[in-house]
C-alpha cells in the first residue's frame, strides 16, 4: 500500500492479547486503519487502481476482510 491523495491517516497491526475482554471482537489478525479528508478521498481510493491492484494481489492471502465504515 502506498499514501495516497486524501488519506490522512493510516496504521496497520496485530490484534492485542492483553486486550481481551467479553465485548471485544477477537475474530481478526491484522487491523488497517485509514482515515481519509473526507468522504470524496475515500470514494476515489475505493476505485483507485494501486488500491485495486493491491487487492487482487493480496487477495489469496486472505481468509476473509471485513470493513467498518465510520465517521470520525
Amino acid at each position: 500500500l502506498n499514501v495516497q491523495a486524501g488519506i490522512v491517516f493510516f496504521a496497520a497491526g496485530p490484534i492485542c492479547a492483553e486486550l481481551d475482554r467479553d465485548v471485544n471482537d477477537r475474530d481478526w489478525h491484522v487491523g488497517l486503519h485509514l482515515v481519509f479528508v473526507d468522504k470524496a478521498a475515500h470514494d476515489a481510493y475505493q476505485d483507485d487502481a494501486t488500491h485495486n491492484t493491491f487487492i487482487d494481489e493480496m487477495k489469496p492471502n486472505w481468509a476473509g476482510v471485513r470493513v467498518f465504515d465510520s465517521l470520525v
